[in-house]
């Protein structure tokens, strides 16, 4: 018995009743990227992360392009960009009416909280020196802060 090969691979899901429709929504969507990228520069072409068509209840099929960037920003490139190119889509024989530009939603994860750094106390001494300097200052941001450095902690 031979191992299977890439073709035979493509071939059994291609023929498969479960698969098929994977299959087809797959060469649609290539299809639809190769006639965007005819359109679009390589570098926002990059950018495309999905590009699907929305098939309403009633109507004509395909009637919008729906197409997911990597960003915002390169979602507004694209719809600015597709804007002004919507003859030449509708050239292109895709079949829809209208294209909808969505940006592709961030995982929120939250950064793991970092302790504060540990640092040694500042000696009573150089506390004592800090309220000395600022007691023969003026009122004024540099007196603020050497109060606030020369301050005992709290409940001593």
């Amino acid at each position: 018995m031979r191992a299977p090969t890439l073709p035979h691979l493509h071939l059994s899901l291609k023929t498969s009743p479960e698969f098929k429709e994977v299959h087809d929504a797959w060469t649609e969507q290539e299809r639809l990227r190769q006639a965007l990228g005819t359109v679009v520069p390589g570098q926002l072409m990059n950018q495309i992360c999905r590009v699907r068509r929305s098939d309403p209840g009633q109507g004509i099929r395909g009637s919008e392009l729906t197409i997911t960037a990597t960003t915002a920003a390169a979602a507004v490139k694209l719809r600015l960009l597709l804007a002004d190119q919507e003859a030449g889509l509708a050239a292109l024989g895709l079949g829809f009416q209208s294209f909808r530009v969505l940006a592709q939603r961030r995982q929120s994860v939250d950064s793991p909280k970092r302790p504060p750094p540990e640092r040694a106390a500042i000696p009573a001494k150089t506390k004592q020196d800090f309220r000395q300097l600022a007691a023969g200052l003026a009122p004024g941001p540099l007196k603020s802060a050497l109060l606030k450095i020369g301050r005992s902690p709290k409940g001593s």
